[in-house]
Parts: C-alpha cells; sequence; structure tokens
C-alpha cells in the first residue's frame, strides 16, 4: 500500500466519524491533522477507486477538519 492509499483507506473509515482523531492521526501517519487532511485531499483528486458520493463526503470533512484548525475534531 503506499502512503495515498493508507491516507485514503483509514479516511474511508472514519469519515461517517468526523474523519479521526487528531491523536491517533498523529501516531499513525506522523501529520498533524490540517497535514493529513491536506495530503488526503490531494490523493483524493487522483483517487479513481472511491464511489464518487464518497469521495465527495471525505472530501468535505477534510475541508472542515483543515477550516477547523489544529485541534477541533468535527463531529459527523
Amino acid at each position: 500500500m503506499n502512503d495515498a492509499t493508507e491516507l485514503v483507506a483509514y479516511a474511508e473509515s472514519w469519515y461517517r466519524y468526523g474523519g479521526g482523531d487528531p491523536d491517533d492521526i498523529l501516531v499513525r501517519f506522523g501529520l498533524t491533522e490540517v497535514a493529513y487532511f491536506t495530503r488526503l485531499r490531494e490523493a483524493l483528486s487522483t483517487d479513481t477507486t472511491l464511489d464518487p458520493a464518497v469521495r465527495d463526503a471525505i472530501d468535505e470533512v477534510a475541508s472542515r477538519r483543515i477550516d477547523a484548525g489544529p485541534g477541533h475534531a468535527m463531529p459527523a
């Protein structure tokens, strides 16, 4: 699995719940939540494996999390 695939797989598991815990993201990927969601959005832009509705839902979560800033996990 490559980095982009791992980012998307994690997001696919957690988007319904607001995108995952910032501490879990840091431990798993070594990224702050803003860095993770920024990279995730880049990965989504080239992903062809997800259903478009799921891709859009994940992108919306990522956008909200970036806009909220560090330490403000958003509810689903």
